[in-house]
C-alpha cells in the first residue's frame, strides 16, 4: 500500500529500455532493420499460412488458430492477454468460470 509504488515501477521499467536502447548502434539498427523486418514478414506469412492451411484441414476454431500464432509469435504471456482481451475464455489458462 506505497502510494505511488505504480509510478515509481513504470519509471524504473522505462529507465532499463533507456539503458538498452542507449547501447544499440544506429547505424546497424538502419542498415539491418529492413532485412530484419522483411525475414520476419516472411516468417509470419508463411506460419500464418501452414497455421490456416492445416486448421481449415482439421476444422479448428478461428479463435484457436489466432491464439496458437499469437502463443508462437509473442509466447504464452500475450497469447493469455489476447484470449482474455478477446473473451475466449476458453483458450486462457487458468480458466475461470
Amino acid at each position: 500500500n506505497v502510494k505511488g509504488s505504480d509510478e515509481l515501477g513504470n519509471i524504473m521499467l522505462l529507465m532499463w529500455f533507456v539503458t538498452i536502447g542507449c547501447s544499440a548502434n544506429l547505424v546497424q539498427i538502419i542498415q539491418y532493420g529492413g532485412l530484419i523486418i522483411c525475414a520476419f514478414c516472411i516468417v509470419f506469412s508463411v506460419m500464418c499460412l501452414l497455421v490456416f492451411s492445416i486448421g481449415k484441414i482439421f476444422k479448428f476454431d478461428l479463435e484457436e488458430m489466432m491464439v496458437g500464432i499469437i502463443a508462437a509469435i509473442g509466447g504464452p504471456p500475450t497469447a493469455a492477454a489476447l484470449s482474455i482481451s478477446m473473451g475466449w475464455k476458453k483458450w486462457s489458462f487458468p480458466v475461470y468460470w
